[in-house]
């Protein structure tokens, strides 16, 4: 092949990756014709993510420069890969459709429109990847129906409806997702796997190893064992049960079941029944299991710490810890993650008694922060006895704190009052496994209006001026509150203008870019998710989803909007939602 030609395809792809559309090549034979300009646009998301079984569909419009131009004289050609890669004849017409039967990563999709009498060629492309068929965004349900037995479900976001964000202008270059159509797998596991997961449902939570390139492991934890399960596939983890990898293949003596988990890159924690914390320092942070639980408890200030509750945090940057809450003692302390890193080799006989280490308030109260005069109601991080209750702990990020950082928050309540209190948590390294946190900024808002203590709470995480999702959703009873985490002196609003049909039990939310909604569990067996983004204005409070083909519609009431021909999916009794993410090793989304 000739160099110019080399150039030609060089450029080419280049233009693709960088989502560069409307080249053209210029062959020259247009002497006795006219070359109308043209530019095209695929009106689709780039990258195209699809699941296996799929549908790539893809409609692009044509803009000539001038008028209309001569459509009908045009030529279409679709490669897959490179201008050398894959076409079919099939593929050569303007609108794409292709169903594939063989996973994709990162490959070009090129259209190549040319004009016959001039021979000028015009190119666009999107980054295409099909991934295994439960390796897709959606939320995984876990319930109990009859007999008590445990059931996992998960409804998964169909790709091909994703590419745009109701309201946003036709080829929107960051688009977003939205629910338009999606899949039910109802009784997922025992599907994939033949067999019923164990008995009374507790929990979901899903973790990572240090390798980017996975999608997280789902455990499931039940009163029966706690199951790990492959992302992608559904099927049992070959470890089975959370209870072989500690000594001797069995809990140790007075521990039921897990309660809790935090799998962070190299140390992991579990809870059991009493809030006791088991730990194990992974052999490995490459690996989703490695090496041994230990069967000794968690020790603080030399006691064995029960009563705990365990809060994600984000682990690719401070304070690289799992947060935990004392309700025995009231207070809150971190237990480090090394992930790994240089500057905490640590090895296996380490945990144990001396992997926690406290938050030390070094602030006095005149330090504390608010818009509201709330200062006066902030809780010391080491004596949390002032709350009357607490509701969550989760961290955020970009508020009063620079973008590079993540600060942590508590929601709680303090004479009959309800606050959101926000704090800067700072590490200090003296050494190998030698920290100490401080509070370094803090700040705090009451949150006004809320009828009642909430039965279920999410926070995002992300609250940057320009992030459109920066909420807190509070259910309580039937009704979901909003609460404006970009001005904290407005009060709570009601999402629906009616309370829903059943209790909300559960709530779960994504705070990644692309996904903008937060999922209801309700005790009527059903899961529904609703939109979060810009929900300070009404019209964009809307149901996306309702596994009952309900489809209420937030903001008119009218009751029935669309699907009631279709069966209701049979959930049984909701005990607990969760957003199903694909692959991201650094943990920055949690569940609260």
């Amino acid at each position: 092949m000739n160099l110019f030609g080399n150039i030609l395809k060089t450029l080419a792809a280049l233009a693709l990756v960088l989502g560069l559309q409307g080249c053209y090549k210029d062959k020259g034979n247009y002497e006795y014709h006219d070359a109308n300009a043209l530019s095209i646009s695929l009106n689709c998301a780039n990258p195209y993510n699809i699941t296996r079984g799929e549908t790539i569909s893809i409609h692009p419009k044509l803009n000539f420069v001038s008028g209309e131009g001569d459509a009908e004289r045009l030529e279409y050609r679709w490669y897959l890969g490179s201008l050398e890669g894959e076409t079919r004849d099939e593929w050569n017409t303007l609108d794409f459709e292709w169903t594939p039967d063989e996973l994709i990563d990162k490959k070009t999709l090129l259209l190549v429109v040319t004009d016959p009498v001039t021979d000028i060629q015009t190119f666009a492309g999107v980054t295409v990847n099909v991934k295994a068929v439960y390796d897709a965004y959606g939320v995984l349900v876990l319930s109990e129906k009859e007999n008590g037995r445990s059931s996992l479900s998960f409804i998964k976001w169909k790709s091909e409806d994703v590419a745009g964000i109701a309201g946003l202008e036709e080829g929107n270059e960051n688009p977003g997702m939205v629910m338009k159509s999606y899949v039910e797998y109802p009784d997922l596991y025992f599907k994939e796997n033949g067999e019923d997961l164990p008995a009374g449902p507790i929990g979901i939570h899903e973790h990572y190893c240090n390798d980017k390139t996975t999608v997280g492991q789902i455990l499931v934890m039940t009163e029966g064992g706690a199951i790990d399960i492959n992302g992608k596939t559904f099927r049992k983890d070959p470890v089975g049960s959370i209870e072989a990898v500690f000594p001797g293949g069995s809990y140790p003596e007075g521990m039921d079941h897990i309660s809790q988990a935090m799998m962070m890159t190299r140390v992991d924690l579990v809870t059991d029944q009493d809030g006791h914390i088991y730990t194990r320092v992974k052999n490995s942070n490459k690996l989703f299991h490695s090496g041994k639980f230990l069967n000794n408890q968690l020790e603080y200030d030399g006691e064995a710490v029960s009563g705990c509750s365990l809060y994600m945090h984000p682990f690719s940057i401070s304070p690289n810890a799992c947060v935990v809450y004392d309700s025995r003692r009231k207070r809150m302390f971190h237990v480090c993650d090394s992930g790994g890193s240089v500057e905490w080799d640590m090895q296996e006989g380490d945990v144990g008694a001396g992997h926690s280490f406290p938050i030390l308030n070094i602030q006095n109260e005149s330090a504390v922060s608010s818009d509201d005069g709330s200062q006066s109601m902030y809780i010391s991080p080491e004596d949390m006895s002032a709350a009357e209750k607490v509701f969550t702990i989760g961290y955020s990020t970009g508020t009063i704190f620079v973008r590079e950082y993540t600060s942590t928050f508590v929601v709680f309540k303090r004479d009959g009052r309800y606050f959101l209190q926000e704090m800067w948590i700072s590490r200090t390294n003296f050494g190998r496994g030698n920290f100490e946190y401080k509070v370094t900024n803090a700040r705090i808002e009451e949150i006004k209006g809320l009828p009642g203590d909430p039965d279920a709470l999410y926070v995002s995480p992300y609250v940057y001026n320009t992030y459109p999702c920066p909420y807190a959703m509070l259910a309580v009873g039937s009704q979901l509150y909003v609460y404006d985490l970009r001005n904290r002196t407005l009060p709570v609003s009601a999402y629906f203008d009616k309370p829903l049909r059943a209790n909300i039990i559960s709530l779960s939310g994504e705070g990644n870019y692309n996904m903008w909604w937060t999922a209801l569990g309700l005790d009527d067996g059903s899961v529904i998710v609703v939109n979060m983004k810009d929900v300070r204005y009404q019209a964009n409070k809307c149901v996306v989803y309702d596994s009952k083909k309900m489809m209420y519609n937030a903001t008119s009431g009218a009751g029935v909007m669309q699907e009631t021909d279709r069966t209701p999916m049979e959930l049984g009794k909701i005990v607990d939602v969760w957003f199903k993410r694909r692959g991201d090793g650094i943990w920055s989304v949690g569940e609260f």
